[in-house]
Formats: structure tokens, sequence, C-alpha cells
């Protein structure tokens, strides 16, 4: 081998030498980052199978939706109770036996409900046994278990009608209690909020039916549920109105017609009897819109 050949080979050598150190460098500063990832966040330990409340995915809005529920008398006029099903979804692996679960009642307040209220808002929580069935009660704590290999289940919460559900809003908030089955779940689905009236309430997405609904009023609404020939509430509206890049755009112009019209008749008919316009609490005319744009009494006559 001449003194040039030996050159070459030794600055191959030198060169495979120095991609071998500088890939065992990226090996250890990678490893170096997963080890402070774990000092940050504990890895996963099998042997707990943790209980949480589920989320509902939406996936034509690519979106999580709460773990809250909300129920109003309002609707169901003739009930003086009503069954919400509450629904739970373990992680760790599934068992070959049904697994029972706690749960508790926790303090709601303004801070800590799905919709934070304004700071100072008075929260008025649910008592056991007054306006929801205790969950140590036998035909409550038979249903509360995950069947054998299964990762979700759903249990019973009994509401019962209260007269001051007509005037309040009555939040239940409910955490996992651990048990031998289960440890409590991660920190976003640990919890779960009820809110349960007897009295109309703003839907929780009715900002996303404003392309014919605009501002709120409980009038409004009112007038809505009066006109229409199909069943207004809370499910109307989470099933129609889950984001303004889901709704159907056509339905929209639908309603904003459909009660554009209901209103102008009914005003019409007001002022045929010599009364004002349909005006909302705050003793503005109420009126819908047609994408953003106000749509105000117009007479047909």
């Amino acid at each position: 081998m001449n003194y040039m050949s030996y050159l070459f080979l030794r600055v191959n050598l030198n060169r495979n030498i120095m991609k071998n150190i500088i890939a065992k460098s990226w090996i250890v500063l990678v490893m170096a980052a997963l080890v402070s990832c774990v000092e940050k966040y504990p890895m996963y330990n099998l042997k707990d199978t943790r209980l949480g409340f589920g989320f509902k995915y939406d996936e034509s809005a690519q979106m999580v939706l709460d773990s809250a529920i909300r129920f109003s008398f309002v609707y169901r006029p003739e009930l003086v109770e009503t069954t919400v099903w509450v629904e739970v979804q373990t992680s760790g692996f599934l068992s070959d036996n049904d697994r029972a679960f706690e749960v508790e009642q926790v303090e709601a307040t303004a801070e800590n409900v799905f919709t934070k209220l304004p700071a100072g808002t008075v929260v008025k929580n649910a008592e056991s046994g007054v306006h929801f069935k205790s969950f140590d009660d036998p035909e409550i704590k038979k249903q509360m278990f995950v069947p054998a290999g299964s990762a979700t289940a759903k249990f019973p919460i009994v509401f019962y009608r209260h007269p001051d559900m007509k005037t309040d809003k009555i939040y239940l908030r409910l955490k996992i209690k651990e048990n031998s089955n289960f440890k409590e779940s991660f920190r976003k689905n640990r919890y779960a909020v009820v809110e349960v009236s007897d009295m109309l309430t703003k839907p929780a997405t009715w900002e996303f039916a404003n392309g014919f609904a605009g501002t709120y009023s409980r009038v409004k609404h009112e007038f809505m549920i009066k006109v229409a020939t199909w069943t207004i509430d809370e499910a109307w509206f989470e099933d129609n109105f889950k984001s303004y890049e889901t709704n159907d755009q056509g339905y929209v112009f639908y309603l904003s017609n459909y009660f554009t019209a209901e209103l102008v008749k009914e005003n019409d008919a007001r002022l045929a009897r010599g009364e004002d316009v349909i005006k909302d609490e705050n003793g503005n005319p109420i009126f819908f819109t047609l994408g953003l744009e106000p749509q105000p009494y117009k007479s047909e006559n």
C-alpha cells in the first residue's frame, strides 16, 4: 500500500468514526430529552386502571366537546323527575369481570362549572335527596359498574323537579371516587358537571346559531318554541349548531326566513289589535338575522 492510499483510507476511517460519534451523540441527546420528559410527565403505570368521565368527540367539527350535561324541565312539563345518564371511560387493561365504581359530589363554583361564570356569581349546588337521588341508593349503586370486557359505562342520576329550579340553575359537580378497581383519571376528564333547571336558559351552542338567531333573549327563545313545528330544546341546538364551520348554511337560511315570517305575522296581528310588537325583556323589539345582518320588523301589509 503506497502512502497516498494509506492517507485515503485513514481519512475515510476518521470520517466514519466521526459519523458514529455524531450519531451516538444524537442518541444520547434524544435519550436525555426522553428522560427529562419522564421526570416532568411520569410514565403511565399499566398496573393502575383509571376512570374518568366521557368526552364527546365531534368528527365533523374535529373538536372535543365538554363533559357537561344540561337539562331543563321546562321542555317537559309532564315530568316530576328525570334520569340523566353520565358516561365514564377507563384507561388501562380491560377486565374479564364487572368492576364497580363510585362517584362523589364536589362543590361547584363560578370558576369551575363548564361555562365559567362572572366572578362573584353565586352557584347553587344540588342537594342529595332534594334535587337528586342519593348515590348511596341501592338502585343507583347496582348500576354503577363497568361491564366485563368494556372500557366504557353509563350510570344514572335521577333528578327531582323542585320549585327553586324555576328561579335558579342547579349544579351537580361530580368526581370519581377511588376504590380498589379504579384510581381517578387524569386532569382533563376528572370532573363532570350537570346543570338542571325548570326555566328557559340560553342554549350552550346558541352563539353558533347566530346566523339566524342573533342576540339571545328569553322572549325570543319562547317565541321560537311557540311557533316552531318541531321541538326546540338544548338537544336541537347541540345537534344542529356545533360550530360555525359545520353549520348547514341552507338550514340556517331557511330558519332565518321561517322565524322572520312568523314574527311578521304575529306582529301584524298584534298591531291590528292595537298592541305593540313583541319586545324582549329589555324592551327592545326582537328580530332574527340573515347571516349577521339584522332583519327588523317589517309588515307584509
